[in-house]
């Protein structure tokens, strides 16, 4: 029997030994070529081995496994999620096309999974795979997921007065006067945004449409905030921004 290659990435090292020993008893026909804990470490490890499939886990350290697959090019691998989230569960089954696994991985969760990597042609839909992934993890459209060392901070979207690009960095600030940083650039975040609630103001800028109080025409032309926090509007964006205030 060939064997399909395999690597595991998760920054806890009981999870990756509970997947070797379930690989071991319920999967000989995954090869196990390589394990990795975080995102630099993925990426040396998916760029070196080239493999077939990816156990990954939603939340690495302080990052996502979506940090990481953004730093490839191409990846052509399918993916089986790991999570300690249920919410995660709950959400992905609605998506059957997308392989998840719940820590603490059981053997009849795990039995299935295997399963459908049996019944699938091998790099199958991985992009779609990986876009499904992000709209779940950042389920109910109504969150903000916000990882941090010890795992994932969900925020209220209605919560969130504007977002500012600081880099590499993107920082929420919040109705309550409080600011949270996600090590993700800001093209990225707005993504996982509600579209019908949040609009980009600047390159540097977005806001909640529903704390919008007050625009200010001019050179450059601003937004007020319900709580009197003020962002500049640049040109490019300004059309924009009108039509969905109308």
């Amino acid at each position: 029997m060939r064997k399909i290659s395999c690597v595991i990435i998760d920054d806890e090292p009981e999870h990756i030994a509970t997947l070797q020993s379930l690989v071991k008893e319920q999967a000989p026909f995954i090869d196990i070529l390589a394990t990795a804990n975080s995102v630099n470490t993925g990426y040396e490890c998916l760029q070196k081995h080239k493999p077939e499939l990816v156990f990954l886990d939603i939340v690495l350290g302080s990052s996502t496994s979506f940090d990481l697959l953004e730093q490839l090019e191409e990846y052509n691998f399918n993916i089986v999620f790991t999570t300690s989230h249920e919410a995660f569960a709950l959400r992905a089954y609605d998506y059957p096309s997308l392989y998840y696994l719940v820590k603490p991985i059981n053997k009849k969760a795990f039995s299935k999974a295997m399963d459908k990597i049996q019944a699938s042609p091998m790099n199958f839909g991985a992009k779609e795979q990986v876009k499904d992934a992000q709209q779940v993890s950042n389920w109910a459209s109504a969150k903000l997921a916000i990882p941090d060392r010890k795992g994932i901070r969900y925020i209220d979207q209605k919560d969130i007065n504007y977002l500012k690009s600081a880099g590499s960095y993107t920082e929420v600030y919040l109705k309550d006067g409080n600011k949270s940083v996600i090590s993700q650039r800001l093209g990225l975040v707005l993504e996982k945004l509600i579209p019908d609630n949040f609009v980009r103001v600047h390159k540097k800028y977005v806001v909640n449409l529903n704390e919008v109080a007050y625009f200010e025409n001019g050179k450059p032309s601003c937004v007020y905030l319900k709580n009197s926090d003020h962002v500049s509007i640049s040109a490019s964006y300004k059309e924009d921004l009108l039509k969905r205030l109308s």
